[in-house]
C-alpha cells in the first residue's frame, strides 16, 4: 500500500532523513520507534505531503505521490493524526469532524462515518456541541483520531498517540487502533512508547538520527537485546 524509496529530507541545510526506505502492506499495523528527534514526525509529514523530500519517492497503492499536495493525498485515502493532536480549538466537536470530511461529497458516507465515530468514542457524541479547546487532552486525542477517520482512510498515519495522556487513556487509544486495524484500516504509527507500539503492531522499524537501523516483526524486536536496552527499559 505504501512504499518509501530512499527518501532524503532537509530542513534548510540540515538533513533530517537519510535514504529512508520502508514498506507497509494493506491490512498491516506497522510502527516506527525511536527517540525524540530521530525523525519520526518528519517521515509522517513527508508521507502526508507537508514537507517535500529533496530526493527519493513515495508510492501509495502503486501511484507515485511524491509531488502531490497534501489535500489530494487525503482525498486518495490517507488519514493523518498529527503530533500534538492539532484540533481546531474554536470549533465544536461536530465541526472538527466535518472539517475532516471537507473533501468528501457523499452526504450519506459523511453521516455514516460520523455515527461510527460516535459509537467508537461515546464521549465525543456527548460533547458534540462543545468547543474543542475546552476538552481534556484525552478527549482531544479521540477527536483527532475521529477527524482523520472522516476521510474513510485506507491508510491511517498516527503520530505519537500516547503523548501527554494518562496510562488509562493510552491503553484506550491503543485498543481503538487495534480495532480499526482489524476492521481493515492499514495503520502506520510513530511512537516513543516502544513497548506499547510493538505490542500492538505486526512489524516495526527502528529509527536513529534520521536513519532506519533495524526492521523486523514486532515480536522479534520485542526480544532483541539492543532494543530492550535502548527502548523497552532493559
Amino acid at each position: 500500500m505504501l512504499v518509501l524509496d530512499r527518501l532524503n529530507v532537509f530542513y534548510g541545510q540540515s538533513q533530517a532523513l537519510y535514504d529512508i526506505s520502508l514498506r507497509v502492506k494493506a491490512g498491516e499495523f506497522v510502527t516506527i520507534i525511536g527517540a525524540n528527534g530521530a525523525g519520526k514526525t518528519t517521515i509522517m509529514k513527508a508521507i502526508m505531503g507537508l514537507v517535500r523530500p529533496k530526493s527519493g519517492s513515495i508510492f501509495f497503492q502503486g501511484e507515485d505521490i511524491t509531488s502531490r499536495p497534501a489535500w489530494l493525498r487525503a482525498e486518495m485515502g490517507i488519514g493523518y493524526v498529527p503530533e500534538g493532536r492539532r484540533v481546531f480549538p474554536d470549533l465544536t466537536v461536530e465541526e472538527n469532524l466535518r472539517m475532516g470530511a471537507y473533501r468528501r461529497k457523499n452526504a450519506a458516507e459523511i453521516k455514516r462515518n460520523k455515527e461510527k465515530i460516535f459509537v467508537m468514542f461515546p464521549r465525543l457524541a456527548e460533547r458534540k456541541n462543545q468547543l474543542a479547546r475546552t476538552m481534556s487532552g484525552g478527549e482531544q486525542q479521540m477527536l483527532a483520531i475521529g477527524r482523520a477517520l472522516m476521510v474513510s482512510p485506507k491508510l491511517l498515519l498516527i503520530d505519537e498517540v500516547s503523548m501527554g495522556l494518562m496510562p488509562l487513556l493510552v491503553n484506550r487509544a491503543f485498543k481503538v487502533m487495534g480495532e480499526m486495524n482489524r476492521e481493515g484500516i492499514t495503520v502506520l504509527l510513530v511512537e516513543q512508547n516502544a513497548k506499547k507500539a510493538l505490542a500492538a503492531a505486526h512489524r516495526g522499524y527502528v529509527l536513529e538520527t534520521g536513519r532506519i537501523v533495524m526492521e523486523d516483526s514486532a515480536g522479534v524486536l520485542q526480544v532483541n537485546p539492543e532494543i530492550k536496552k535502548a527502548y523497552l527499559g532493559g
